[in-house]
């Protein structure tokens, strides 16, 4: 009878703590600091841009970047998702990998949103 009722609180407690308690799951805008990688590359291979933010919220983590294009400049936003219920972590910098790769030859700007919608830019040339 006690395996039983250890069985029910354990699955009570694991269903309960799930990333997307509407209670508590969020997704945030995190700032990026710092962006850095290749400034050339060629037509089809793929570019990892190293791109540093500071989420605003300790237990949040990369989820995604969220893109808008007009040409070849790409303008991206940091997305950070979280849970506070069960959170114990302090605030510190993350690096999340970008990967870009072009399909034509051409000058391509990529541009992220930092603090106060200030953008900070990659350019990189596709030979």
């Amino acid at each position: 009878m006690n395996k039983i009722a250890f069985l029910i609180v354990t699955f009570l407690v694991i269903t309960s703590c799930s990333l997307k308690d509407d209670d508590c799951y969020y997704e945030i805008y995190s700032p990026v600091t710092a962006v850095s990688g290749p400034e050339t590359t060629s037509v089809n291979t793929n570019v990892q841009i190293q791109v540093t933010h500071a989420p605003q919220r300790a237990c949040s983590e990369f989820l995604e970047f969220e893109k808008t294009t007009n040409g070849n400049t790409t303008t991206s936003r940091v997305v950070n998702a979280g849970n506070d219920c069960v959170c114990d972590l302090t605030v510190s910098t993350q690096v999340s990998i970008y990967n870009f790769t072009a399909t034509t030859p051409g000058t391509y700007t990529l541009e992220f949103f930092g603090v106060s919608t200030n953008l900070i830019t990659h350019t990189i040339v596709v030979e």
